[in-house]
């Protein structure tokens, strides 16, 4: 089995899916200001992202996060291309029908990735700073572990599912 290394963030799925027909699209740094042409294979991703430092060395897999993540884009990709599929068998004012599973699975995998991007790392990591438990500070790895927890925390991304205005009006069309 292969060892993932680059760990995506926003998923190649979705974000190949604002890419021309060379499979790049336009990308705006926000921090650099500048404006780059790529594919999604090289952005909204850093390396070993989802390893979780804890678990090196450990009997369990320092990957997990990666492969859960990995699988539930499996999941969203596969009802996304199922959805724009079928648009073009609708007609004006037909209403997409999405079943109640694939409703569910959409709404965890928007909730997972309100949680899973760096910016909510820095955010998570904030937070633990100001709370003083981190005397020295928050280093890099424990930001991983802490975020590695929150998004394993049981409950967090079903109250999400559940609270988000946002998901909950998209995902309850039918």
């Amino acid at each position: 089995m292969s060892v993932p290394k680059l760990h995506h963030y926003v998923p190649q799925f979705y974000l190949k899916r604002f890419a021309g027909k060379q499979g790049q699209f336009w990308v705006w740094d926000k921090e650099t200001q500048k404006t780059f042409l790529t594919n999604a294979g090289s952005i909204a991703a850093e390396t070993h992202f989802y390893r979780v430092p804890e678990l090196i060395g450990t009997a369990h897999d320092p990957l997990f996060l990666e492969r859960e993540l990995s699988q539930l884009e499996d999941i969203a990709a596969r009802i996304t291309s199922g959805l724009i599929d079928s648009f073009s068998s609708l007609q004006p004012m037909d209403k997409l029908s999405i079943g109640e599973e694939d409703r569910w699975q959409m709404a965890s995998f928007m909730s997972v990735q309100f949680l899973r991007t760096a910016e909510q790392r820095d955010i998570l990591a904030l937070f633990a700073a100001e709370s003083g438990h981190y005397k020295l500070g928050v280093s890099a790895d424990e930001k991983i572990n802490l975020h590695a927890r929150m998004l394993c925390s049981g409950g967090l991304v079903e109250e999400i599912r559940r609270e988000n205005p946002a998901i909950n009006l998209a995902l309850r069309a039918k």
